[in-house]
């Protein structure tokens, strides 16, 4: 829903249902569409539609969280779903008709270009501290501006959670992050809230990404009232954005100069996950 509005390209689809998982699983097989029981415990399972995959999700709502991970339990109560979820633009939902279910804000949030979450930001970062770095990535993806003083000083307060987050999530954020068109002012703000070093613990100039080099001075194919400009070149992808902030005399000679090649581009992706992102 939320690309819709921003009229970008959508790459995933995500369902909810007020079936229970072993309905849903039911009402699927009597139309023969296979189901993968990705996390019943959950309320999530995942059809297979003509080579597609869409999860499929039931209406829950959280009873306690670590930090991390969240005990649910099942609802039929739509708006109780919503606030569960992290940012107001993420809380969007819309049926069968196209009719947008906007329970706290999120549209006029896409507008403004602002980033919020759903009630109070410590007690959400809290419940999850993946959030972030969430935060962090959908300002990169979305926002314009910096963000607010209240989520950069609770993203600064709690900044050392984040070495209790797994690898894997990290490197997943940190990727997609990178892969935004213009990632270097908010890697500043993270830079600035303490939290890029938890994850590249060394010094890194952010401002290489901004190099006239990288600029695509052409506009986008599909123009949007949403889109950023300039924008980076979207030939250079996350890993070539990473090796560039992190590449010194030093790094290539232990590297080696040709790993940065696209030849090499395996090994330099190990290199820089074991040697720059926390695992």
């Amino acid at each position: 829903v939320r690309d819709s509005i921003l009229q970008r390209d959508i790459h995933d689809i995500d369902l909810a249902t007020n079936l229970l998982p072993n309905q849903a699983v039911k009402a699927l097989k009597l139309r023969n569409i296979k189901t993968i029981p990705t996390g019943l415990k959950h309320g999530t399972i995942t059809a297979i539609l003509n080579k597609r995959s869409f999860e499929i999700t039931t209406l829950r709502h959280d009873i306690k969280c670590d930090g991390r991970h969240a005990k649910v339990e099942f609802t039929n109560d739509w708006q109780a779903d919503a606030s569960r979820r992290d940012f107001t633009f993420n809380a969007l939902y819309a049926d069968k008709h196209g009719h947008i279910y906007d329970y706290f804000g999120g549209i006029q949030d896409l507008k403004t270009r602002k980033l919020n979450f759903i009630g109070n930001a410590e007690d959400r970062i809290k419940e999850d501290y993946l959030r972030i770095l969430r935060a962090f990535r959908f300002h990169a993806k979305i926002c314009i501006g910096d963000l607010s003083d209240e989520i950069l000083d609770v993203c600064k307060k709690h900044s050392h959670m984040i070495q209790n987050l797994s690898g894997e999530r990290i490197r997943e954020e940190i990727f997609k992050l990178l892969e935004c068109n213009d990632p270097a002012p908010t890697l500043k703000s993270m830079q600035k809230s303490d939290v890029l070093q938890k994850i590249i613990p060394k010094e890194v100039k952010c401002e290489i990404l901004s190099s006239p080099l990288l600029i695509n001075t052409k506009p986008p194919i599909k123009p949007s009232a949403y889109v950023h400009t300039p924008f980076l070149d979207p030939t250079i992808d996350a890993l070539t954005k990473l090796a560039l902030l992190i590449r010194t005399a030093e790094d290539r000679a232990s590297l080696g100069e040709e790993s940065f090649q696209k030849k090499s581009k395996r090994n330099t992706y190990l290199y820089l996950v074991r040697n720059y992102i926390v695992t």
